[in-house]
């Protein structure tokens, strides 16, 4: 018997059961708040190991801290810039102010997928938050 396949298929037959199962629903959540804790830890390794170096947790390094960044840029714009921000840059006045601002502009990332990009983005909304860290932002135009 394959022991993967039943418990795939035990998964999605809690899931689709959870909603009107009151003894399901316990376990329908445990089982997306472990997904949810795996998620940010997949982000916290992705992050610690590709944007620390630059973009500290919760204080600026060379590029700006990046917590709650969906605040102020949409994901499309996020993912674009990390896929390419050279190409951003060229297009976009508000990204090409804040690289001057800067006076460096990232590398690119293309290995990184979308899903990877957002588990990094839960990781850094995942850690506690101090509004007075983020000044710098109040003058961001959202994109």
């Amino acid at each position: 018997m394959n022991f993967r396949k039943l418990r795939h298929c035990s998964l999605a037959l809690i899931f689709l059961f959870a909603g009107n199962c009151i003894y399901c629903q316990p376990i329908a959540k445990a089982v997306g708040e472990t997904a949810n804790l795996l998620r940010i830890n997949v982000g916290k390794i992705l992050y610690h190991g590709h944007c620390y170096n630059c973009h500290l947790t919760t204080s600026s390094g060379t590029g700006k801290a990046l917590q709650r960044i969906r605040e102020y840029r949409t994901f499309e714009y996020i993912y674009s810039y990390i896929m390419n921000p050279a190409k951003v840059v060229s297009e976009n006045p508000e990204a090409k102010r804040l690289v001057a601002e800067a006076g460096s502009m990232m590398p690119a990332f293309p290995q990184f997928s979308k899903e990877q990009i957002r588990a990094m983005l839960d990781y850094l909304d995942s850690l506690p938050f101090d509004s007075n860290k983020y000044s710098f932002r109040k003058n961001w135009k959202k994109l």
